[in-house]
């Protein structure tokens, strides 16, 4: 069953944000009020910023990390603790700000197959992968499981709510999707993740033969994922000494 029963949805309006200057120190110059609007977080896979621990950051899990920086139409110009520091500033309401300011993105989004396990697909910007951190927003349906997502680059991201058996689908769906929106170069993300309470977790298809030879498939990833999806499908337990796997 292909994802291609569509169900648009408006774009959001361009950001608008006022003039930045050059360089780093001239965009944070103003202080802690005029950086307020340009505050945004960025997802960053946690090999990309190997100087993590002078940025205002957060780990997310699954290799990524949260980012805040000050978005200038000359690019983002993370912000360094130290800056933090030196204005007094709390990082939690820092992080509300700038979650709030990720809102004004440009972002279009796409539902495919609204009525068998919906899978909501994110365009519109270079950083939309980031939206992630906002995931819970953008689908129309409640999610207290969670959501599969996919990112396979920065410009895209793939978000299927877990609801009901139909997860099982979608998965192996988006499994087989993932070489062909990656490309060659393996994109932002090859893999597939479990998005819950703001943590990430991967998770995986595997593909083996049982006892008489059949192909079967098992999705693995963490205990949180393996008892959600027991509970759509029934599904028994791991057996002994293997990990967590539906």
């Amino acid at each position: 069953m292909g994802l291609f029963r569509r169900k648009p949805r408006p774009a959001a309006a361009p950001p608008s944000t006022p003039d930045a200057a050059e360089s780093r120190d001239d965009v944070f110059a103003g202080g802690l009020e005029a950086v307020r609007p340009l505050l945004i977080p960025r997802l960053r896979r946690a090999d990309q910023l190997p100087d993590r621990q002078d940025c205002v950051v957060r780990e997310i899990g699954g290799g990524f990390l949260a980012v805040l920086g000050a978005r200038t139409p000359s690019g983002l110009y993370f912000l360094r603790t130290g800056q933090m520091h030196q204005w007094g500033a709390d990082p939690a309401e820092l992080w509300s700000v700038g979650l709030h300011n990720l809102r004004r993105e440009p972002r279009e989004v796409t539902v495919f197959q609204p009525d068998a396990g919906p899978v909501y697909q994110v365009k519109g910007g270079g950083w939309t992968a980031t939206q992630l951190l906002r995931a819970e927003e953008l689908i129309e349906v409640t999610t207290p499981h969670g959501c599969v997502v996919a990112m396979p680059g920065e410009n895209l991201l793939v978000l299927h709510p877990l609801i009901d058996v139909n997860s099982y689908l979608r998965i192996m769906e988006l499994q087989k999707m993932l070489p062909r929106l990656c490309g060659p170069q393996g994109g932002f993300s090859d893999g597939l993740f479990h998005w819950h309470r703001g943590v990430l977790a991967p998770l995986r298809v595997v593909e083996q033969h049982d006892p008489d030879g059949k192909l079967v498939h098992s999705i693995q990833g963490g205990a949180e994922l393996a008892a959600i999806l027991r509970a759509f499908g029934n599904v028994p337990g791991p057996p002994p000494g293997r990990g967590d796997s539906a």
